[in-house]
């Protein structure tokens, strides 16, 4: 800006000093000089921008401003499912008995059962006490549960598909028409019963024999209901 402004004072005392004196006219014979290249008096307007324009060094760092990466979503682990419970593990002889009982509630149209580790306690605390009240073969008093009870002897002499089919067995005297409980064939009822869900079972040796006692969830031989629970075999 300081040369400009200098060029401008110059040229403009110049201007100045010719308008002072006497005002010469040449004659249209006399040649005329050349006008004068623009530069000299009055700087051109493209320098004047050129020199008004603002440069950077090369040698001189710009400034960026720094690049930001889109906001991201914070990253959650997805919810795992909630594990399925695992079905107890049965000894032999257990899982044996569970199979004969559904075995024999298909041919009825029930629903197999599953054997719940809590009614087995329970079977198994009872079949405990028997054996400790010298092998009395009763049922358990006030329990929620229906009970079937086993006892023979000598002890190994049958299988737990045998106890169960013996309990099933008593179907040869149940009288479906009438559908009512009776003494010899409560066993058979509460076996196929089909509202019954859970089974579990307990056995204790006792004189040389065996006394197995069964719990089930929900129990059986409700008066009332054994035409709907109990059915025949040609409801297959």
């Amino acid at each position: 800006m300081t040369s400009v402004f200098r060029q401008s004072a110059l040229a403009t005392l110049l201007f100045t000093a010719a308008a002072c004196g006497p005002r010469y006219q040449p004659s249209e014979s006399e040649p005329q000089p050349p006008p004068a290249p623009a530069s000299s008096m009055y700087p051109a307007p493209q320098a004047t921008l050129g020199l008004a324009r603002t440069e950077v060094p090369p040698d001189m760092p710009v400034y960026e401003p720094p690049r930001t990466s889109p906001a991201q979503p914070p990253r959650t682990t997805p919810a795992r499912p909630p594990a399925t419970p695992l079905a107890p593990v049965l000894s032999t002889r257990y899982q044996e008995v569970l199979d004969s009982h559904n075995r024999h509630r298909a041919n009825h149209c029930a629903a197999p059962l599953q054997w719940s580790s809590a009614l087995a306690a329970r079977a198994q605390q009872w079949a405990d006490q028997l054996q400790q009240a010298g092998c009395a073969f009763q049922h358990s008093q006030n329990s929620p549960y229906g009970e079937n009870l086993y006892f023979f002897a000598p002890a190994g002499n049958m299988s737990p598909d045998q106890i169960a089919t013996g309990w099933y067995d008593e179907v040869n005297l149940y009288n479906f028409n009438s559908g009512a409980f009776s003494m010899s064939t409560g066993h058979f009822t509460q076996l196929i019963w089909r509202d019954t869900q859970k089974l579990g079972c307990g056995v204790s040796m006792c004189k040389g024999g065996e006394i197995w006692v069964c719990n089930y969830d929900p129990p059986g031989n409700v008066q009332g209901y054994y035409k709907a629970q109990v059915l025949p075999t040609s409801c297959r």
